[in-house]
């Protein structure tokens, strides 16, 4: 079969050939979407309610079959916003329940490979991350709407001009601060610190 044709043929650049070829069939698109699916929302979240996880996979497969830039992908999904239940990457802020220490922790582990949840109530016993770095990274996503009152999950996925997050133990405000130590833009719009996060997490400029 496919085996015995890729080690029969002679062009150097058979392996090349055979990349593209592997990429460009649709299973390749809902087997990577399957994938980030899994890793991006949690194993214990009840989402039957919102129409189920799978709007978020068929999101993501019509980004991988359209090829669709890595930045461009994340800026979409952090940064996305609308109806709790709706398909496609407000799902995975639901999931969550817009909760800024959760998304903090997930975001870093998704989109940096960084584990900074032991930070979460104190300095990391084993790498150098701190209260602190934990916080102020939340703070980007401390503008979001709150689930209202009696209810568990929130109804709608947006951004809001108010709401800050404070070190455990202290009423005291903490101002966003990206992993590593970069400030936020001066210029931060009051609601679009989502924004400003997807621009560093692409290497944009300054998106204001």
């Amino acid at each position: 079969g496919e085996v015995r044709d890729f080690l029969a043929d002679p062009r150097p650049d058979k392996r090349a050939r055979l990349i593209e070829t592997l990429l460009g069939r649709p299973n390749h698109a809902s087997h990577f979407a399957n994938v980030w699916r899994s890793i991006m929302l949690p194993s214990d979240a009840n989402l039957q309610q919102f129409g189920g996880s799978f709007g978020l996979e068929n999101w993501l497969q019509g980004k991988f079959v359209d090829n669709t830039p890595y930045d461009k992908l994340v800026t979409e999904l952090l940064t996305s916003s609308g109806n709790a239940g709706q398909p496609g990457p407000t799902i995975f802020f639901t999931s969550l329940q817009n909760k800024p220490e959760e998304l903090a922790a997930s975001t870093s582990r998704i989109f940096l490979g960084v584990q900074i949840q032991s930070a979460h109530c104190h300095d990391h016993p084993f790498d150098h991350w701190k209260k602190d770095d934990f916080w102020r990274y939340a703070a980007f996503f401390a503008r979001m709407t709150k689930p209202q009152d009696g209810q568990m999950f929130v109804n709608q996925v947006m951004d809001t001009d108010k709401g800050e997050v404070s070190l455990p133990n202290s009423s005291e405000p903490v101002t966003p601060k990206f992993l590593g130590g970069d400030p936020a833009p001066s210029d931060m719009a009051a609601n679009g610190r989502r924004k400003a996060l997807a621009a560093w997490f692409t290497g944009k400029q300054n998106p204001y």
